[in-house]
């Protein structure tokens, strides 16, 4: 089964097959407060099984038909701008609309697994295939990007603003905005607390992220029931 012809047009459905990940890295990140990111640690390897994955982001405008009382952020206003201020749970509850109003497969997040393999099907730090970072190829704290007049652009740019020619035509799979992932845990409680709450992972870097944040390894870990103005999500596909 394939998604529709409709299906593929609005989000931008591309095919990604089945194929090993390496999830994990040896040279996480150095942060001066955190040291090392040992959440990036050990490297291991997991199998992605075929799915389809959207070339954008959810826009405001496709999010909105789902609940057209979501309030925009200032910094990603435009009807083509990532949809923002979203919990988790608001991810899943589109994705289940979308489910329902198609009626044919499922509509759903990524999995970090899935995330990582639709970014870097080679396996490249970086999704732009290479082994260093680049802040000129993702919307990261230090990029600039300028107009055809040369006039700085700053903010959160609209979805289909291409930096650089990704392997399946993903845009802004990194920096942007952070992306959703599927799945989360508990963290263990402190004072006597019985947990200090849930937990899921985003992925790929922001507007407020330096450029090493816009590799496929590194994880931001947000609380289930956040809202975030550089936080949105992208859909993935797969046959019911």
């Amino acid at each position: 089964m394939n998604p529709s012809q409709a299906m593929i047009d609005e989000f931008g459905l591309v095919y990604v097959k089945v194929g090993e990940v390496s999830l994990g890295t040896v040279n996480p990140i150095s942060c001066q407060f955190e040291g090392f990111r040992h959440n990036e640690t050990p490297k291991r390897v997991f199998t992605a099984g075929n799915f389809w994955i959207s070339k954008w982001t959810v826009t405001n405008q496709q999010f909105e038909l789902f609940k057209p009382q979501h309030l925009r952020s200032h910094l990603s206003s435009r009807d083509q701008s990532p949809v923002v201020n979203v919990t988790y749970l608001d991810a899943l509850d589109y994705c289940q609309w979308l489910t329902d109003k198609f009626k044919l497969g499922i509509f759903d997040l990524p999995t970090e697994v899935e995330w990582i393999r639709a970014a870097s099907p080679s396996n490249f730090p970086y999704p732009y295939e290479t082994d260093v970072a680049d802040p000129v190829l993702a919307n990261t704290f230090q990029h600039e990007l300028r107009d055809k007049a040369g006039v700085s652009i700053q903010g959160i740019q609209e979805v289909d603003k291409e930096l650089y020619k990704h392997p399946l035509g993903l845009v802004h799979i990194t920096g942007n905005v952070l992306e959703i992932t599927k799945g989360w845990y508990y963290a263990p409680g402190h004072f006597d607390s019985a947990t200090d709450g849930a937990y899921y992972i985003a992925k790929g870097g922001d507007i407020k992220h330096c450029s090493l944040s816009g590799g496929v390894q590194p994880r931001f870990i947000n609380d289930v029931a956040i809202r975030s103005e550089t936080i949105g999500f992208r859909l993935i596909w797969r046959p019911s």
